[in-house]
């Protein structure tokens, strides 16, 4: 029990599960009387766990976990899986607990953000988008677009004064603001109709957002990770629904209530730390920001996902402000302009990842920029509520410069609050030039800018939009310019220089002597100020592990996922997309964000693409053009394309004689210098037993290979190097499976043999079978074992059973010959096996007794528990035992039954110079086993990297990170990976009974209807043939 507790605390979080659950499977057949491969997945109490049972189930689990575990809690868990997720759970709580109180973080250490997500008017949907928009000046205010319950035609009237109009008819509206993917957030129909928009698009941000901070969601789970979001308005669902009070079910508070908002985040993705809604107005993503910069700071979480979201549910706002005289009548944000009118509002949602720099760094994440100072204050009695004050607002700056350890000289820029107000404006301006001005000159003056002249007030997404307006910037190198600055206000004295308005792009590049900076600004409207200082990451390359990058070189897989075959698709197409618009992107560092950061979803697809190199360019060419048929429908060339999610176990395999060539390895020593190390340690092991270099014999063609006393040594080598190299990137089967010679490496590589006595081994078995009497043959033939026991004779005999129709024989020559020309006549294939002695045959019985008295040593363990194994088993592996080299090979038998019995699905790689084995590897009735599967042997240390690897989803990449960008090269879920990866379609219930008329307000249930088809019950249309984005 104590080799279990050690197991699992060395264990990672991947491998827990699974640890856990065989345990779990194994204690539960022990009370039941069952197999464990009879344990199904249902509850306790419908596989017959009784009261008095679950006492001796929670007795045995207590043992075992060295863990209190209360028998009441098992019979309430409502399955199999759910209670090994309670006990890893529970575990790593305790674990938590033992470690000790959280130390305090120092107050001014540099927070990164490491992932960033957003959606804004004009289509923006990522922070590259919104570059794009400023960079050129762009406005992404138009005609405000239909929603239910908007008459934009009958609210419109230029009359301020007249009652419940606006003036009006332009503003920076979210059009698919309505579209919400149901399926993939576990929202059912009825919820997801009454659920408000505005926890809609944080759900998708803050998953969009993680993925393109390179975390995968689901291993968030339990984790301290805070959720902080601005959210201003709950009038979606009482709009819609007060009206009826029939139509009050219990779904329409929840999602409206700002404290769900959330709420809804930490519960769908499991998070564990604070989550917190707040209303500032304006200022409310500032404010998150700044709260969730603190909790990180004094070590209350350690991750944190911030920002802000605004949709307006009714037209209110507009009418509410054309009243006071403050709505612009073009519905635009003309900041410190002269020809300010008024404020012009937006919607959006935006989304930042915070995690403390240290911790960055650490792990290896990339920084977009670090967050050195933040401060929150109020105006207090100002000459009216919603009037700005001076004062504070200097206040406010001061204090996040304080915050920081800065002067305001250290500050290049900001980004300000700049609604375009003839009060507001005038006010904030000269707060700057009290507090940043007099550190700045003519020659270098504080330049300011806003985002709302070019994208409207997003009001409670505000803020968090410039902070990613700035990241961009710091990035791009440059200044955007801001809309409408040419004429800047006379309400404000720009005489001295010392603040410039951006009325043009002005370069941003990095400087020797100190880190750009810029600071952003956010005043709420009930007089609640923040302000931030952001700061350029580090330039901190990453030096290239040896040999990483030319390992996976010659072929690099690009793996793709999606909820349904619609999603696979889209995804590919955006993939393609990426890859002509980004040409100077490494296939590398793609395949690796691809791999390692992305959810793997159950439709999945992988290409093979050529090797990552300056003139691999009709490679690359050849890549986009399969990306773009599989995204059209095909499966081009070497697509793997696999029905459904793989979800049996990983079995290496270890090939037999038969399976050599001349030079195999050779070239993968060239270009893999850890491989290479790996094959020249075991072959320095068994030149020790030999009287020629192994690898010498590998690379001549004299035909030496051919031996049987050199060809053993050599695949026992060249298999051994190949498994220690993909164990090294990660990879990590479940069991080995090994045939004739190749049970040997598999039992080295368990566990059970060292490489000394496996050398020992292995030579006296090539050497023995060597020198018995040469002649004899062997032939594979496409036939039953009844078919073939027909024909065997004394001098002709089954060597092996590679499958239900695949029958090996061996014997004397011109017998054997005979045997496979009767089949070969019938029209069956037959293949002549290139061998020096008719091995499993009449022919080895000289080399028996020679051969019978070596043991190996008898320490095994089963991978999972840490239990010993039977003994007789580990001390007794097939290959050593007195009888093997001529007893009959039953592989057919090995494979289905014993180790892989229960699992639906297994992938099966072959470690050796050809996959002989994997056709092998498939179903069979014959329960007869003269094989071996060796479980991993729990005394080698895990790697780092998850358990196991599927067919889609290669998990060998943790030391193949050549830069930094490997890990988010792909910007995340911008094009090259889906932004919305999760995609099935659009939530919409699917009848089409007349023709709908344009809303953006979805009352929604599901069912899959076709790209583009619109609900008229719910007017939603299928975003994008429903793939991601």
């Amino acid at each position: 029990m104590r080799t279990l507790r050690r197991q699992l605390e060395a264990a990672t979080a991947d491998q827990r599960p699974a640890i856990v659950g065989e345990l779990v499977r194994c204690e539960l057949a022990r009370v039941l009387s069952r197999p464990p491969e009879a344990i199904a997945g249902g509850a306790l109490r419908e596989m017959g766990v009784t009261a008095a049972l679950a006492i001796d189930l929670a007795e045995g689990l207590s043992r075992a976990l060295q863990h209190p575990v209360v028998p009441v809690a098992l019979l309430e868990t409502p399955g199999v899986d759910a209670l090994i997720a309670r006990l890893v759970g529970e575990l790593a709580e305790a674990r938590d607990r033992h470690a000790g109180p959280v130390l305090p973080r120092g107050d001014d250490e540099p927070i990164a953000i490491v992932g960033m997500a957003c959606r804004y008017p004009a289509g923006i949907a990522t922070p590259e988008a919104l570059w794009r928009l400023v960079q050129r000046g762009g406005d992404a205010i138009t005609r405000m677009p239909a929603r239910s319950g908007w008459d934009i035609e009958a609210m419109y009237d230029p009359d301020p004064d007249a009652p419940g109009k606006s003036v009006t008819r332009e503003g920076g509206l979210l059009e698919d603001a309505g579209l919400f993917d149901a399926t993939f957030f576990g929202v059912s129909p009825r919820e997801a109709e009454r659920l408000d928009p505005q926890q809609r698009l944080l759900l998708e941000t803050a998953w969009e957002a993680l993925e393109r901070a390179a975390i995968v969601p689901a291993r968030l789970e339990r984790s301290l990770t805070g959720v902080y979001a601005g959210v201003m308005y709950n009038d979606y669902g009482w709009d819609r629904f007060i009206a009826s009070p029939a139509q009050l079910d219990g779904h329409i508070g929840v999602g409206s209530y700002a404290s769900t908002a959330t709420g809804r985040i930490s519960y769908t993705l499991g998070l564990q730390g604070p989550a917190i809604s707040l209303d500032t107005a304006c200022s409310s993503s500032l404010v998150a920001i700044h709260l969730a910069m603190q909790a990180l700071r004094h070590g209350e979480i350690d991750l944190a996902l911030a920002g802000g979201v605004a949709v307006m549910g009714t037209p209110a706002t507009f009418i509410e402000w054309s009243r006071q005289r403050g709505l612009a009548p073009d519905g635009r944000c003309k900041s410190f302009s002269d020809d300010a009118d008024g404020v012009g509002f937006a919607e959006g949602c935006g989304i930042l990842v915070l995690q403390r720099a240290s911790d960055a760094a650490r792990q290896g994440r990339r920084s977009h920029a670090l967050l050195r100072g933040s401060a929150v204050n109020q105006d207090g009695r100002s000459w009216r509520l919603t009037a700005p004050n001076a004062q504070a607002q200097e206040r406010v700056i001061r204090q996040a410069l304080a915050s920081g350890r800065l002067d305001a000289g250290d500050v290049d820029a900001v980004e300000a609050h700049g609604t375009g107000t003839l009060r507001g404006d005038p006010v904030e301006a000269s707060a700057l030039q009290a507090t940043y001005g007099p550190a700045h000159t003519a020659e270098a003056p504080l330049y300011l800018g806003s985002l709302k002249s070019n994208l409207g007030h997003a009001q409670a997404a505000a803020g968090v939009a410039g902070v990613i307006k700035m990241v961009m910037a710091l990035a791009h190198e440059e200044l955007p310019p801001s809309r409408y600055a040419d004429r800047p206000t006379r309400r404000v004295d720009w005489s001295d220089g010392r603040l410039r308005l951006l009325d043009a792009a002005v370069p941003w590049p990095r400087r020797a002597d100190r880190a750009r900076r810029a600071g952003v600004s956010s005043f709420g409207l009930s007089g609640t100020n923040a302000h931030l200082i952001l700061e350029e990451p580090p330039a901190e390359p990453v030096a290239e592990p040896a040999g990483a990058a030319t390992a996976v070189r010659a072929a690099i897989p690009i793996l793709i996922s999606g909820l349904t075959d619609k999603a696979l698709r889209g995804n590919a197409a955006r993939l393609a997309e990426h890859l002509r618009t980004q040409p100077g992107a490494p296939l590398l560092d793609i395949a690796y964000s691809l791999a390692t950061t992305r959810t793997a979803f159950e439709r999945r697809a992988a290409l093979i693409c050529a090797p990552d190199v300056p003139d691999a360019g009709d490679a690359r060419h050849e890549l986009v053009r399969r990306l773009v048929e599989l995204a059209a429908g095909g499966q081009p060339g070497d697509a793997i394309v696999p029905a459904e999610h793989p979800r049996g176990k990983l079995v290496a395999l270890f090939t037999g004689q038969g399976s050599q060539r001349v030079a195999m390895g050779q070239a993968l020593c060239a270009a893999d210098a850890a491989f290479a190390r790996h094959l020249a340690s075991v072959a320095t092991a068994l030149d020790r037993h030999l009287d020629a270099s192994i690898l010498d014999v590998i690379a001549r063609g004299d035909g030496a290979l051919d031996q049987t006393a050199y060809t053993q040594p050599a695949l026992f080598a060249l298999e051994v190097a190949l498994f220690r190299r993909i164990e090294e990137l990660g990879v990590t089967p479940d069991l080995l499976l090994g045939h004739s010679i190749g049970e040997l490496a598999a039992a080295h590589v368990a566990g059970v043999l060292s490489l000394d006595d496996a050398a020992v081994l292995v030579a006296a078995r090539g050497r023995l079978m060597q020198a018995c009497p040469p002649g004899g043959a062997m032939a594979s033939i496409a036939a039953s074992e009844a078919e073939v026991g027909a024909h065997v004779t004394e001098r002709v005999v089954i060597a092996g059973l590679n499958g239900p129709v695949q029958t090996v024989v061996s014997g004397d020559a011109d017998a054997v010959e005979a045997v496979a020309r009767r089949f070969e006549d019938r029209g069956r294939k037959v293949k002549r096996l290139r061998v020096s002695h008719a091995f499993h045959s009449p022919h080895m019985d000289g080399m028996l007794a020679a051969w019978g008295g070596r043991r190996p040593p008898t320490s095994c363990a089963r991978r999972g528990t840490g239990r010993a194994t039977c003994a007789r088993r580990c001390a007794s592996p097939t290959a050593c035992r007195p009888r093997s080299p001529r007893a009959r090979r039953r592989f057919s038998s090995a494979a289905p039954t014993r180790c892989c019995a229960g699992w639906p699905r297994r992938a099966c790689p072959t470690a050796g110079p050809r996959a002989s084995l994997r056709r092998c590897a498939g179903p069979a009735r014959s329960r007869r086993r003269s094989w071996r599967c060796w479980p991993r042997c729990t005394a080698r240390d895990a790697p780092s990297r998850g358990t196991r690897c599927s067919p889609a989803r290669a998990r060998g990449w943790s030391s193949c990170r050549p830069t930094r960008s490997s890990a988010t090269t792909t910007g995340s879920t911008h094009p090259a990976t889906p932004r919305r990866s999760r995609a099935t379609a659009r939530a919409r219930c699917g009848r089409r009974s007349r023709p709908a008329t344009p809303s953006a307000w979805p009352r929604c249930s599901i069912s899959p209807t076709a790209p583009g088809s619109t609900c008229a019950r719910c007017s939603i249309a299928s975003r994008r043939g429903g793939a991601t984005a």
